[in-house]
């Protein structure tokens, strides 16, 4: 099956992703999975520069203070899969910055169990069994990984 074109990411930030092939500014590992898939960010206003939160669950939400949206990044209620606690305490978000910067690129890679093919009709996109967040500081040409987390 051809999955070039498809964009396969949970639907609360589907809207937000770009496809990420081949060498580029956030990590160096070649993806080879064919249910791994990596994503750059972007706000539907089209920009890339995000202000972004933070806790320890871990939440990441990012702001675009071009249009005043927020962006749910990852969110482990949001993927079936996840084990976290039922009565869990709210933890708060804090902004991430780097030195003094806290404007970013965000690429984000999820991966997927081969439990079920990506065409068949019980593969759930919100599914998602690991992932990992990468910023790009474009200040200080900096890659920072923010999060790697195995949901299941």
């Amino acid at each position: 099956m051809n999955t070039a074109n498809k964009i396969y990411a949970p639907s609360h930030i589907k809207e937000y992703v770009k496809p990420i092939q081949g060498k580029n500014k956030f990590f160096s590992e070649t993806i080879d999975s064919e249910f791994t898939f990596a994503y750059e960010v972007n706000c539907t206003c089209g920009n890339k520069e995000l202000i972004v939160y933070k806790n320890c669950e871990p939440k990441v939400t990012a702001y675009c203070e071009s249009c005043g949206r927020t962006i749910t990044i990852y969110d482990l209620i949001e993927y079936p899969c996840a084990v976290f606690l039922e009565n869990r305490e709210e933890y708060s978000l804090e902004k991430v910055t780097n030195e003094n910067c806290d404007r970013f690129n965000i690429a984000i890679i999820f991966e997927y169990s081969d439990e079920f093919a990506l065409d068949d009709k019980e593969f759930d996109e919100n599914d998602v069994t690991w992932c990992q967040i990468y910023l790009y500081d474009n200040v200080y040409t900096q890659s920072i990984m923010l999060v790697d987390d195995e949901t299941a």
